[in-house]
């Protein structure tokens, strides 16, 4: 996989090659990207060992932060798209089927009085434990079938990373002049 570096505008507004980022292939449609551009929390952290008035006032402090994001419009496949909706549908599927799990596991033993003492807390840990990794192994495939966003401190260029080197050569084509393909149409 490959970077490239393209002016902000043409990714805000998907003026880029119809070249799918992640396959190469020729594309139709434009994924939108929102990415978070917020910067983390920092020393910030540091509240949660004050107690329940640095809990407060942490909480006050994350929820007030101002949020950045970037909206960029990159060409992809049919193929791509619907692969990316469908391990979304899967990450939705098995955080929903983990809940279900676990608000089972702690309702059973009330309903049975002969369930062992005990071993709802177990089972509720295992499927708590079990449901979060299977949620964030499906995240994971889900993200890896987009393309990574970066803006830089200056705000006019944005690198578009794990993209195809067929697209990000055709976007450097495009930058030096040579007409390699016609934006997508919105």
């Amino acid at each position: 996989m490959s970077s490239v570096t393209v002016f902000v505008d043409d990714a805000v507004r998907g003026n880029l090659p119809s070249v799918c980022a992640k396959t190469g292939a020729p594309a139709r449609k434009v994924m939108r990207i929102d990415q978070d551009l917020t910067g983390s929390l920092g020393a910030l952290w540091l509240l949660v060992f004050f107690g329940p008035p640095g809990w407060v006032l942490f909480a006050v402090l994350a929820a007030s932060r101002r949020r950045q994001h970037l909206v960029v419009r990159v060409p992809y496949a049919d193929e791509m798209i619907r692969r990316y909706h469908a391990a979304r549908r899967l990450t939705f599927r098995v955080a929903a089927g983990a809940g279900a799990l676990l608000v089972a596991a702690f309702v059973l033993p009330f309903l049975f009085s002969t369930f062992p003492q005990g071993l709802d807390l177990a089972a509720g840990l295992f499927v708590l434990s079990g449901g979060l990794v299977a949620v964030l192994v499906c995240s994971w495939r889900a993200q890896r079938l987009l393309v990574g966003v970066d803006l830089d401190a200056s705000g006019r260029w944005v690198t578009l990373k794990h993209v195809h080197p067929d697209f990000a050569a055709a976007c450097e084509a495009v930058d030096r002049g040579t007409p390699v393909a016609r934006p997508i149409p919105r």
